[in-house]
């Protein structure tokens, strides 16, 4: 309850009233919500204390529920969870996509524009795609633009439909501030920046990957691309929810200089996403009922 995952309060449904936390040893969770009332309007309501919660239907014990979060958030693979907690590998794959999920909505609630005057910003674009059975053949994939601000941990990542100069321009304006020098290879698309406010510089990788002249290089997005790829070679599928992958990463560059802090940085993230309701109300998040006919 201290780190607001669990509501500290709950309004019966019958009286108003708050209701009174009991202690239950006879449940896992060790409490639940009860209001007992007598003679007029007499009732005996009783509340879970997952109710509109991250928790609420899960069949998990919150202590599982946190060891899965914890293990998780310290990268940890998921045939290694399902084995050390004794849960089923399609219940453990479905709490690691609600923990993107939070990432996506906190990627999007702590996202910063990138660069200004004197600042510089990469930019790239590169292809995420599968090999069909492992042999080189690329089959289906995204093209995702982004950026990094050189200095920082601030950067951008987005799936774009193509590369096309209207399309990269709507998301570079979305992410980065007038006034910055911008680096990126010589793709035509780019050819327009400095028409909107940008200082542009160019790297032509097809003779060097530092440009002699004005000591322009995109090395630092080239390695950011090289990260998210090397952490998606260990998601066999990836087709669904390609962009909570790409929201996941974010989240870790952004908070990865803050690792002792990273699991209660992330119970921050997960209660901003999901605030335990306070009464009675619909499910919060509808898409999160689906998940457990795979728990055991």
């Amino acid at each position: 309850m201290s780190v607001g995952l669990i509501a500290s309060n709950y309004t019966c449904p019958n009286c108003n009233e708050n209701m009174k936390l009991v202690e239950r040893k006879d449940l896992d969770d060790g409490y639940t919500w009860v209001c007992r009332v007598y003679g007029n309007n007499k009732h005996y309501v009783k509340r879970s204390i997952r109710c509109g919660s991250w928790f609420e239907e899960s069949r998990l014990s919150l202590i599982h529920i946190l060891e899965l979060t914890y293990l998780w958030v310290k990268r940890t693979r998921c045939e290694w969870i399902t084995d050390e907690l004794g849960i089923s590998k399609n219940t453990v794959t479905d709490w690691m996509n609600f923990c993107r999920d939070v990432c996506v909505e906190a990627v999007v609630r702590e996202s910063v524009m990138l660069g200004g005057p004197g600042k510089i910003v990469e930019i790239d674009k590169s292809k995420f795609s599968k090999r069909k059975y492992n042999r080189g053949k690329r089959v289906k994939g995204e093209w995702v633009f982004g950026g990094v601000e050189r200095g920082s941990n601030v950067c951008f990542v987005e799936v774009v439909e193509n590369r096309s100069a209207p399309v990269l321009l709507d998301v570079l304006t979305k992410y980065v501030l007038p006034g910055s020098t911008v680096i990126s290879d010589c793709w035509k698309a780019y050819d327009c920046l400095e028409d909107e406010g940008f200082v542009h510089l160019k790297v032509n990788h097809s003779i060097t990957f530092k440009d002699p002249d004005t000591g322009a290089h995109t090395n630092t997005v080239e390695g950011m691309w090289n990260c998210i790829k090397r952490n998606l070679k260990q998601v066999r599928k990836i087709d669904e929810g390609f962009e909570s992958y790409l929201s996941e990463f974010m989240w870790w560059r952004i908070h990865q200089e803050n690792y002792p802090k990273l699991f209660t940085t992330f119970l921050d993230a997960i209660r901003d996403a999901y605030p335990p309701a306070t009464y009675d109300a619909p499910k919060i998040k509808a898409a999160k009922g689906k998940m457990k006919n795979h728990e055991n």
